[in-house]
Parts: structure tokens; C-alpha cells; sequence
């Protein structure tokens, strides 16, 4: 019973018509709707501008959750709202497009680096302090 109220909140009826509407906003005639996936394999089918444009304007209404790779920033301009940066098992979240995206994470990594640099000035610092008076009197011994 639990499956088929499911299938009802889905609109499972109407799965195979929204099916068909996106696949004709991609560009997809209806004698390619009718191939097979496995046809299509090795034909280098690639999105052309239409559709692009048709999928950006259809994605900026979606209103789940979407992964999505893709190579063009003014795509990625277009539809994201929020981007997820995974690195070495840690993610980061950042608001806006791919434009702020890029600039806030290119701000956070130079302040980064400023910090790490300063860091670094500072262990030269020391070193060198210890080096001078590390072995004098017992006063500046200790406080090296």
C-alpha cells in the first residue's frame, strides 16, 4: 500500500509525458525518444545551444537538490545557487554562483597563504632568537 501512495505522490501516470517534454526540450526528436539508451552509445550526441538553454532555464526552477558536473561556467552562473567544494574529505559550503564561488574561495586561499607566510616569518624569528641568546646569561637563556 505504502508503494502505491508513493507512485500516486510521484504522478507515476505522468512519468513517461514529463519524460518526453524533457527529452523534446533537449532536443531529442520522438524517433530518438523511441531508441534505446544502449543505441546511443559512441554517437557523441552533445547538447547544442538551444538546448542548453532550454535545460538552464528548466534547472532554475528545480527545487531538489542537484549534482552537477559541467564544464561551462556561464552554465554553472545560471542554474547554481549553492556549490559544495569536496577536498581531501572535508567539504566546504559557499552561497551564490560559480562566479562567487570562485572569488570567495580564491580570497579565503590567499589569506591562507598570507597566514602561512606570517607563520613562517615568525618560526624564523624565533629560531633566530634562540640562536642569539639561547646561550648566554641564565635570564636570556631562559627566556629564549
Amino acid at each position: 500500500m505504502e508503494l502505491y501512495e508513493r507512485l500516486e505522490e510521484l504522478d507515476a501516470d505522468k512519468a513517461e509525458m514529463r519524460a518526453s517534454r524533457i527529452l523534446h526540450g533537449l532536443g531529442f526528436t520522438p524517433a530518438m525518444q523511441r531508441k534505446k539508451l544502449k543505441d546511443f552509445m559512441g554517437t557523441g550526441i552533445h547538447l547544442d545551444l538551444d538546448a542548453c538553454v532550454w535545460l538552464e532555464e528548466e534547472l532554475k526552477t528545480f527545487q531538489c537538490i542537484l549534482v552537477l558536473i559541467s564544464h561551462s561556467q556561464d552554465f554553472l552562473n545560471g542554474v547554481c545557487t549553492n556549490i559544495i567544494h569536496i577536498h581531501n574529505k572535508t567539504q566546504k559550503h559557499y552561497t551564490g554562483n560559480y562566479d562567487q564561488y570562485a572569488k570567495t574561495w580564491l580570497e579565503l586561499e590567499e589569506t591562507q597563504m598570507k597566514k602561512f607566510h606570517w607563520e613562517q616569518d615568525q618560526i624564523v624569528h624565533m629560531k633566530n632568537y634562540i640562536a642569539r641568546f639561547g646561550h648566554g646569561s641564565a635570564k636570556l637563556a631562559w627566556r629564549a
